[in-house]
C-alpha cells in the first residue's frame, strides 16, 4: 500500500523482508527508492506495558542469526522524500518573524535570532570570546595524579562501582519478589561474575551459551565453569532488572533502563569534563526486536537499534549519553530537536572558556537546511577541491562548502576558510593520489569530529555477545561495555601524560573480566555475609560452619562427627 503528497511518499509493509530488499537491493528499478528513502516507521499494536519479554533464543551467541530482521508485530510505514528539482526542501530560515505552526519543522524567530545578512569573506571577524584552558590543565593533571597508578579493575570500578550494583541486586531481588520467589537470587560476589562473563563473552565466543560449561576440552572454558555455574548465569540473567515494575514512568519508553542511564551519566561526570575538544553525535545500539523506539538511519554501520544522543571527547571518552525515543519525546519547539540535544548535553560542561567550544563550535549543515537568504554553490558548480562561503557578521557564523567526494557543508562561530590545507584523494582519471586544497575549518574539524565514532568503534570491537529475551538488554550490555570502554580511555590518557606504554582494549578488557570472574569477598564482607545467612536460619536448624580442608576426603572425616547435611563442594571447603 502506498499513498503519497507534494514532496512526500509513504508505503507500507506487514514484513521486514520487502523493506530489506528495497534497502539493499541492487536492481535498477528500485534505486531511486532507495535514495529517497528518509525513514522508516514502526506503528506497533497497541502494547502490553509490563511485558518487556520477547520470543526469541538467546541461547545463541551473537551470528548469523542474531542479524535477521524480525517481522513486527504491526505494520511498517517506508517513508520517501520527492527529489524532483522543482519540489523545494523545507528550509531554515532565520529572517521569518512568525513562529511556526503546529505541524511544521520547528526554525527560528525573529526575538531569538537577528537578521541574518551573509556576505562573501575568506577573513571573517568573529565576536572576541574568551578562551583560557589554564584551569582545564590544572584539573587533568589533578586526574593524572589521583588516579595515575590505577589497575585496570580499580578504574572499572570508577564508574561499575558499589552503588550502581547495589541499584541493580535491589531492583532484581524486588522483581523476583513480585514473581513469588523469595530466595536470595543475587548478591555482589554473584554479580560481579556475572558482569565479567558478560565481558568475557565479548572477546571469546561461542556458538551457544551452554558450550561454556560443556565438559569436553574443546568447549568448556575452565574460569567460566569456576566463576559460576549454568543454572546460576541462568537464574541472574531471568530475573536481571534495574527499575521497579510498580512505579515506571508511563511518559518514559525507556522507563526500564531510565535508572541506570542516569546513574552511569553522574559516574562519567565525577572527574567534570577534562577534554578540551569535545564532540556530540548518534550512536546505535543494534536491536532487531519489537519495539516503538528502534531506529533506522540508512548510513550508519548499524542501521536498526535505538538511537543514543552522546556527548564525547574527541578521543571517544563519553561524558553523558540521552536515549532518544522519536517524535513523542519532548524538546524546545522553538529552536528545534538538533539545537535542543546540543544545548541539553553541554549542559555538562560547567566551563565553557576551557574549550574550544565556548562555545566555539563547527558542525556540518544539510544544505536545505540553510537560510533562504543565503546563496552557496552546489556540488553542480564545483569542482573537486574548489569551495564557496559567506559570513554573517551579525550573528557571527561562517557558513564554507567544499566540494570532496562529496559536498560538504559546515558552518562555524570561531573557524575560516585560511590557512588552506591540503587532503590527499585518489584520482581515478590521473590513476594516482592528488593532493586538493582544503578549508582549515573543514580540516580542524575532520580532526576533533570523530570522538562518539571512536567510542562506538571500541565498543563494536569486543560488544557483550549474549543475547536477552527483554527488550532493554541491548541497552543493559551496550552500558557495561560503555563503563569498559571509558575506563580503558581513561586507563589510556593517564598513561599518555605519564608517557607510560598504554594497554590494548583486549588486554585491559582481559584483565578486567578475569578479575570480575574470580571476585571474592572480604574477610570483613564474609562476616557480614554470614549475618545475613544467620538471621534467615530456620529455628533449629544447625548453625553453618565453614571449614577449609585440603580434600573432600580430609573435610568429610573431619565433620563426620557433627551433626546436619554435609555438602561437599568442587572448592577446598565444606559447609554444614
Amino acid at each position: 500500500m502506498s499513498k503519497s503528497c507534494e514532496g512526500f511518499g509513504v508505503r507500507k509493509f506487514l514484513h521486514m523482508a520487502d523493506i530489506k530488499c528495497i534497502l539493499e537491493g541492487s536492481d535498477s528499478e528500485n534505486e531511486a527508492e532507495r535514495d529517497s528513502v528518509s525513514n522508516i516507521v514502526y506503528i506497533p499494536p497497541s502494547p502490553d506495558a509490563l511485558s518487556d519479554t520477547e520470543h526469541i533464543n538467546d541461547e545463541i551467541v551473537d551470528g548469523s542469526e542474531v542479524d535477521a530482521l524480525q517481522d513486527v508485530a504491526g505494520e511498517i510505514e517506508l517513508h520517501f522524500i520527492n527529489t524532483k528539482e522543482d519540489i523545494a526542501a523545507p528550509s531554515l530560515d532565520l529572517s521569518k518573524t512568525e513562529h511556526n505552526s503546529p505541524g511544521k519543522k520547528p526554525g527560528f524567530s525573529k526575538t531569538s535570532i537577528p537578521r541574518s545578512v551573509w556576505k562573501k569573506t575568506k577573513f571573517p571577524k568573529f565576536p572576541p570570546i574568551a578562551h583560557n584552558t589554564t584551569g582545564l590543565e590544572a584539573q587533568q593533571e589533578d586526574l593524572v595524579n589521583i588516579y595515575g597508578g590505577k589497575t585496570p579493575i580499580e578504574l572499572f570500578k570508577l564508574f561499575f562501582d558499589k552503588e550502581v550494583v547495589e541499584l541493580i541486586i535491589t531492583e532484581s531481588k524486588k522483581y523476583a519478589s513480585q514473581n513469588n520467589v523469595t530466595t536470595n537470587i543475587l548478591d555482589e560476589r554473584l554479580l560481579n561474575r556475572f558482569i565479567g562473563f558478560l565481558l568475557f563473552s565479548g572477546y571469546h565466543k561461542l556458538p551457544e551459551i551452554e558450550h561454556y560449561w560443556r565438559q569436553q576440552n574443546d568447549f568448556g572454558i575452565p574460569i567460566v565453569k569456576e566463576a559460576l555455574t549454568r543454572n546460576e548465569f541462568r537464574q541472574v540473567k531471568r530475573f536481571l532488572h534495574i527499575a521497579d515494575n510498580n512505579s515506571l514512568d508511563s511518559n518514559d519508553r525507556f522507563a526500564k533502563v531510565t535508572p541506570l542511564i542516569a546513574l552511569l551519566n553522574k559516574k562519567f561526570m565525577q572527574f567534570g569534563v577534562f577534554h578540551e575538544y569535545l564532540s556530540i553525535d548518534e550512536q546505535m545500539v543494534p536491536y532487531f526486536g519489537r519495539h516503538s523506539s528502534k531506529m533506522y538511519i540508512r548510513n550508519k554501520p548499524i542501521k536498526f537499534g535505538f538511537k543514543l544522543w552522546v556527548l564525547a571527547s574527541s578521543d571517544g571518552y563519553m561524558y553523558s549519553t540521552i536515549p532518544y525515543a522519536g517524535s513523542t519525546q519532548p524538546y524546545d519547539k522553538e529552536i528545534g530537536l538538533g539545537a535542543h540535544v546540543v544545548l541539553k548535553l553541554l549542559e555538562n560542561v560547567e566551563h565553557p572558556e576551557w574549550h574550544c567550544k565556548n562555545f566555539l563550535a563547527c558542525g556540518t549543515v544539510r544544505r536545505n537546511r540553510l537560510p533562504s537568504n543565503l546563496s552557496l554553490k552546489g556540488k553542480k558548480e564545483l569542482k573537486k577541491g574548489e569551495s564557496d562561503y559567506a559570513f554573517d557578521k551579525q550573528n557571527g557564523i561562517y557558513v564554507i562548502s567544499w566540494q570532496d567526494n562529496s559536498l560538504v557543508t559546515i558552518a562555524t562561530n570561531f573557524e575560516s576558510m585560511e590557512p588552506m590545507n591540503s587532503a590527499r584523494r585518489y584520482n581515478r582519471t590521473l590513476q594516482k593520489y592528488v593532493n586538493l586544497p582544503q578549508p582549515h575549518a573543514i580540516a580542524n574539524y575532520n580532526l576533533h569530529m570523530g570522538g562518539v565514532d571512536m567510542a562506538d568503534n571500541a565498543i563494536s570491537n569486543y560488544r557483550i555477545s549474549i543475547r536477552g529475551k527483554k527488550w532493554w538488554w541491548p541497552l543493559f550490555s551496550n552500558a557495561v561495555d560503555s563503563c569498559l570502554v571509558n575506563a580503558w580511555k581513561l586507563h589510556c590518557f593517564i598513561s599518555k601524560a605519564q608517557k607510560n606504554k598504554q594497554m590494548s582494549q583486549l588486554d585491559f578488557r582481559s584483565v578486567v573480566s578475569t578479575a570480575l570472574l574470580s571476585f571474592n569477598y572480604t574477610e570483613e564482607q564474609n562476616i557480614e555475609q554470614d549475618n545475613i545467612a544467620e538471621t534467615q536460619r530456620p529455628d533449629g536448624l544447625p548453625r553453618a560452619t565453614t571449614v577449609v580442608a585440603t580434600s573432600a576426603a580430609v573435610a568429610a572425616t573431619m565433620l563426620k562427627s557433627t551433626t546436619g547435611r554435609i555438602q561437599i563442594s568442587r572448592h577446598t571447603s565444606a559447609r554444614y
